[in-house]
């Protein structure tokens, strides 16, 4: 069959009674087939589609009674080699990262912790409330940049990580990384909002590995009523979910807390915390270059 053959493959709900992985292997498939002749495929499954890959168009309507609403239609492609590699690792490991086409509000969160403590208080407010776990901040990017091509509303809360741990450098590739994440914000119904340093900290406990992360978050939502250990945190986790979902508008969210309206807003949290790494790095390098005189 040749690229110049004026054929037309219609599919209504392929993925229908289909196992998962057999889903997967569908959508590989189709993209095949989509190499040598146009696809129209209408689909209820994120996981049919693999936004890594080329679409002249993606589009998202709303059945009702007497009218079709279109919800999301694709715009230009703005994605880069790293986006694509970032959407594909998650395709691999968070297959319904695309359910935010059929939800009603959508937040992406950095990590685990913010994820299952969300996910929680949205079933627990039974709020509709897509949210997507990014893994990182360069992840975080790339989903802007994919709910920015289907003109989404969306709330993100990533980490500011400005801890006195890091050195000079580190610091300002995170304030870079931050600054990054805001610049994609390119719309007013678009709120970005940072966990200072990082969400275990805002939340009142401190860093975490990564194997206690689950169990530590479980406690805390789980812990009985009554109990003292968590309460602070758990009234935080609720504040500034209520808050981000504007479930509670007048709701006050904690100083560890802050929404970031322009760039300058990270300058507080950094600029000084730079100043100082810097001068004790200056300190260190003039004390290790006296040492070798002396030696000499």
């Amino acid at each position: 069959m040749g690229k110049s053959d004026n054929k037309l493959l219609l599919i209504d709900e392929p993925e229908a009674f289909l196992h998962p992985e057999a889903v997967r292997a569908l959508s590989r498939s189709l993209y095949k087939i989509g190499e040598r002749m146009p696809l129209m495929i209408s689909t209820h499954s994120p996981m049919l589609i693999d936004l890594s890959e080329r679409h002249t168009s993606i589009q998202v309507f709303r059945v009702c009674e007497k009218e079709a609403i279109q919800l999301y239609q694709s715009i230009n492609e703005q994605f880069d080699d790293d986006d694509i590699k970032n959407m594909r690792i998650l395709n691999y490991v968070d297959s319904y990262v695309n359910e935010f086409f059929f939800a009603d509000k959508i937040l992406i969160v950095e990590g685990d912790t913010e994820y299952i403590a969300f996910k929680h208080f949205a079933k627990l407010e039974n709020e509709n409330v897509h949210i997507i776990r990014a893994r990182g901040k360069a992840t975080i990017c790339t989903l802007m940049k994919i709910l920015n091509q289907f003109n989404s509303n969306y709330n993100v809360l990533h980490d500011m990580d400005n801890q006195q741990k890091h050195n000079s450098s580190t610091l300002k590739g995170q304030l870079t990384n931050c600054k990054k994440i805001y610049k994609l914000s390119n719309s007013k119904n678009i709120r970005v909002f940072s966990s200072i340093s990082n969400f275990e900290n805002a939340i009142g406990i401190e860093d975490l590995p990564n194997n206690k992360k689950t169990q530590t978050i479980h406690q805390i939502l789980n812990e009985p009523i009554g109990g003292d250990e968590y309460a602070s945190a758990r009234e935080s986790i609720n504040k500034i979910f209520k808050h981000i979902t504007k479930t509670d508008e007048k709701a006050v969210i904690s100083d560890n807390f802050v929404e970031i309206r322009s760039e300058e807003d990270y300058k507080p949290f950094f600029d000084e915390l730079i100043k100082q790494k810097e001068l004790l790095e200056k300190k260190r390098k003039g004390r290790r270059r006296s040492s070798l005189i002396k030696q000499y």
